[in-house]
This record gives C-alpha cells, sequence and structure tokens, in this order.
C-alpha cells in the first residue's frame, strides 16, 4: 500500500543492486514517486550512491525493510526534503537488521531524521557512519536526533556502530540519540558503540544517550563547537553530553584529523598515557622502587614486599623490619635508632642507649660502644687497664692488672683498681 520509487521484496531476494548517478523526487508534497523513494527489503552487497535524492515530510527517502540488509554501500549521495510544515522526512528509515554496512560521504539538509539504525526481527551490528555532513535536521521530537541508534524490539540487540568524521550542524534536536524504545531488557550496547572525530557544533543538543543502554559510549576526540569542550555534563560551552558517555578529552579545534589530546584524569599535568599514577595526582611522577607505580598510588612504595600500612619504613626498603628500640619505626627509617632520646646524627652510639652521651677517652665514640674506652689503643676485651690509658700495659706483679690501675702494682695477692683503700 505503499507508493515506491524503487522497490525489493522483504525477502531479501535481491542481491547487488546498484541505484547509482540517478535523480528521484517529488515533485511536490503528496504526489510523484510517494511514501518511499527506494524500498530495500534485504538483500546482500546493494549498492546507492551518487544519487539526488528528494521526498516529503513523514516520508523516507531509503527504507530498510524486514529483511537483513548485509553489505550494504550508501554513499555519495545528497538528500534533501522538499519545502513543507515540518521540514522534512526521514533520511535513511531502519526497521530490519542491517550488518557490515556503510553509510559513507552523504549530504543531509534538512531532513526530520538523517540516519535511523533500528534493529528489528535480528539484531544490527558492524555498522559504520561516516564523513557525512548532517545540516538542519528538525527531528526534535524525544529522543529525536540527526542519527538515532536504538532497538526496536526488546531482546534484539543493536552494537558496534562507528560514527566517526561527520559534521553535525544546527540541528533542532540531537546530533546523536542513543537509546532503547523498550528498556525492559538493554539491549542497545553502549559499550561498542562510538562516536569519535566528528565536528559537533551549533546544534540544539550534541550526544544523548538514554535508557537501556549498557556500557558506556565513547565520545572522545570530537569537536563540540568550543575549545572548553561539551557542556551538559561536560565542562565546556560547546555542544551538550549526557552522562553514559565519555567525553574527555575532545579536539581544541574543528580540524578533525589533528592528534587527540591525551586525557589527564587526575589532573597533574601528566596524560594517562604515561602517567604512573593516572587516578591520583603525582606530577613528580616519583616511584621509590622503580616499579612503574608512582609513589603517590603504589601499595608498597619501597618495594620490600610489606605493604605502606604494615611496613614499618614504608619509604625504606626493609625486609628483615627489625626495630632495634622497638618504636614502632624499622631501624632503616628510626631517626633515633636506640631510642636514647639523641638523633642517630649526633649520638655517640646510635646503636646503643647512651642517653648520657659519655665519652671518656673524647674520641666522639660513646663509652657504651668504645671498643677502645681510655683510647690507649688496647681494646677494652685485651686492655689490663681498660678505663685507664695504659698503652704498655706494664704489669709488675703479673696479677693481670696494669701498674696504672693496680693500687699494689708489686704485690699479685691484691689490687685496687679504683685506687679506694678497698681491695
Amino acid at each position: 500500500d505503499y507508493d515506491v520509487g524503487v522497490f525489493s521484496p522483504d525477502d531479501g531476494s535481491v542481491n547487488g543492486l546498484v541505484i547509482q548517478d540517478s535523480i528521484l523526487r517529488y515533485a511536490s508534497f503528496g504526489n510523484a514517486i510517494g511514501e518511499q523513494l527506494i524500498h530495500l527489503g534485504g538483500g546482500t552487497g546493494n549498492i546507492i550512491q551518487r544519487n539526488d535524492l528528494e521526498t516529503a515530510s513523514s516520508n523516507s527517502t531509503l527504507y530498510l525493510g524486514n529483511g537483513t540488509i548485509r553489505s550494504l554501500m550508501f554513499a555519495g549521495n545528497t538528500i534533501a526534503p522538499v519545502s513543507d510544515v515540518d521540514g522534512g522526512g526521514t533520511g535513511v528509515n531502519s526497521f530490519g537488521p542491517v550488518v557490515q554496512s556503510t553509510f559513507d560521504d552523504n549530504t543531509f539538509t534538512n531532513t526530520g531524521i538523517a540516519i535511523y539504525l533500528g534493529s528489528g526481527t535480528t539484531a544490527t551490528h558492524d555498522v559504520a557512519v561516516t564523513n557525512n555532513t548532517f545540516t538542519g535536521t528538525t527531528g526534535v521530537a524525544p529522543p529525536r536526533g540527526a542519527v538515532m541508534i536504538t532497538s526496536e524490539v526488546d531482546g534484539v540487540a543493536i552494537s558496534d556502530i562507528d560514527v566517526n568524521h561527520n559534521t553535525f550542524t544546527t540541528s533542532a534536536g540531537k546530533a546523536v540519540s542513543v537509546f532503547d524504545w523498550d528498556p525492559t531488557t538493554a539491549d542497545v550496547d553502549g559499550a561498542t558503540i562510538d562516536v569519535n572525530r566528528n565536528s559537533i557544533a551549533g546544534n540544539a543538543d550534541g550526544l544523548d544517550i538514554g535508557a537501556g543502554v549498557t556500557g558506556t559510549v565513547d565520545g572522545r576526540c570530537n569537536w563540540w563547537g568550543d575549545a572548553s569542550g561539551p557542556s551538559g555534563v561536560g565542562p565546556g560551552t560547546g555542544d551538550s553530553v549526557t552522562a553514559g558517555a565519555i567525553f574527555t578529552t575532545w579536539l581544541g579545534t574543528n580540524d578533525l584529523d589533528q592528534p587527540c589530546p591525551q586525557p589527564d584524569t587526575d589532573g597533574d599535568g601528566v596524560t594517562d598515557d604515561v602517567d604512573n599514577c593516572p587516578l591520583v595526582g603525582n606530577p613528580s611522577q616519583a616511584d621509590k622502587d622503580g616499579d612503574g607505580i608512582g609513589n603517590k598510588c603504589d601499595p608498597d612504595r619501597d618495594g620490600d614486599g610489606f605493604n605502606n600500612g604494615v611496613d614499618n619504613c614504608p619509604n625504606n626498603f626493609n625486609q628483615s623490619q627489625r626495630d632495634r628500640d622497638g618504636d614502632g619505626i624499622g631501624d632503616r627509617c628510626d631517626a633515633d635508632l636506640d631510642g636514647d632520646g639523641v638523633d642517630n646524627g649526633v649520638d655517640n652510639c646510635p646503636r646503643f642507649v647512651n642517653p648520657s652521651q659519655a665519652d671518656k677517652d673524647g674520641d666522639g665514640i660513646g663509652n657504651k660502644c668504645d671498643r677502645d674506652l681510655d683510647g690507649d689503643g688496647v681494646d677494652n676485651g685485651v686492655d689490663n687497664c681498660p678505663t685507664v690509658k695504659n698503652a704498655t700495659q706494664n704489669d709488675a706483679d703479673g696479677d693481670g692488672w696494669g701498674n696504672k690501675c693496680d693500687a699494689y702494682p708489686r704485690d699479685p695477692t691484691k689490687h685496687d683498681v679504683r685506687r679506694d683503700a678497698i681491695v
């Protein structure tokens, strides 16, 4: 019951159809060719290219029916509606499954919806929408957009859609809309939908993610009409973006082929691709143990096998966790190893409790740790006068006490080291 210019049945029996270098138009609203300029009911390897296509309000330039459309090439066409009260019909209207197909280098002007990708009886997937120009689309009723990606039937998926290198401008609605008509079952795989390197500027809205979309749509590396980035959930004043899409980073100008700035999630001036702590500010990139994880986010900064929270020297390699003075600070990082109140740098016995810092021979080594207390060149263990200088070790009575510290140096039966008359 439709008036159609070119028709193929929904059984998919027409393959390899080529429609090119043709003009298909309405002469005026409501007559001439009719409701669908081209109706493809299915088929493989069909090509529609370099045509001048014009249709009227509420009608479709290209209608993709219930049969599976596989390997369709729709390229280089000019699509514009005749002038009427609401600005025109739909450019490409897909209610059936479309797979492994491309819509490239077309110009859509003042259509209601430019490309409507809906999955019907079976899944739509692996579709590329590239290098097209969309100007003045007028599909404004929610959730319409210039390009709409949706699941028509609950339980039928749509996935792996690329929308790249397109120009969207002066749309009365959204530039790109991703949603599920019936979100009872979430059928739109947002994690496999990429909307990258497009110019999205001067539209009522930019990228809109609706209900029934799983995962996150990749909306990075787009020009949003302003160097500050997108508005909406974005920080800028360009066209809007909603939740459900990752949008950082974005292009700083309308050159779609320029390198895309790398994101800097933590804002420390180091981009995520080289940041050793991409989620924690770490501008110095300090990495004490050289494991590629920056100190600011490394659970074991010193790489000794003990996590920082239980490591008694979290910044010093200290596998033994030795703690001489039991103060909870490991020896490798304890400023006062022996806990005598005198820091190691000035402690004359840093490993022995020696709060008095007594140093009998004045050699800078405290008595508690000095192997030669009297500084006579003879170690305490063999010095017969360990606290009195006695370099000669003379012992006249041979009692083991040197003359210098023996009150009775010639009587081997008694000695008084302290010379206090108490033997």
